[in-house]
């Protein structure tokens, strides 16, 4: 029975809209990660150490910001992509404590951050764990209230 069936057009008690699965949840914080990840990028080609040409010489901070944001569909398609899977993984389990959720996703999605370890520096790498944390803090949207354990 649809919405316009039932007095007021309300949803029947217990069931489970579009917008509480967990597919949805996920396609959401697909849509929030894009332009928080870009945003955290474009804050950490400020910051990050200036590139080198071909040449072997110190980009200016200009050239050095356009070969990081060249490099941004790149690395959003393969940091962005893991995280993705990450919380498709985390997406199913969304009961419990809303800060235990938080904090367990905020460690999983850390993991596809290691590979700034090895090349990165040290601003761009903080930068980019910090963005991962604040996505997870702040911007992934919350456990849907019908997914808490009671």
């Amino acid at each position: 029975m649809t919405g316009a069936g039932r007095p007021g057009g309300t949803r029947p008690v217990g069931g489970s809209g579009r917008r509480d699965s967990w597919y949805w949840w996920l396609l959401v914080c697909a849509l929030r990660y894009v332009p928080t990840f870009a945003v955290g990028w474009t804050v950490a080609s400020a910051v990050a150490p200036r590139a080198t040409g071909y040449e072997g010489r110190v980009l200016s901070f200009g050239e050095s910001f356009l070969v990081f944001m060249r490099e941004l569909p790149g690395f959003l398609a393969a940091i962005g992509g893991v995280t993705v899977f990450l919380l498709l993984l985390i997406a199913r389990l969304r009961k419990g404590d809303p800060l235990q959720f938080r904090f367990t996703a905020s460690m999983l999605c850390l993991l596809p951050m290691t590979i700034f370890l090895f090349f990165g520096g040290g601003l761009l790498t903080v930068a980019m764990f910090a963005t991962q944390i604040i996505f997870t803090a702040f911007v992934m949207p919350a456990p849907g209230p019908g997914e808490r354990k009671v």
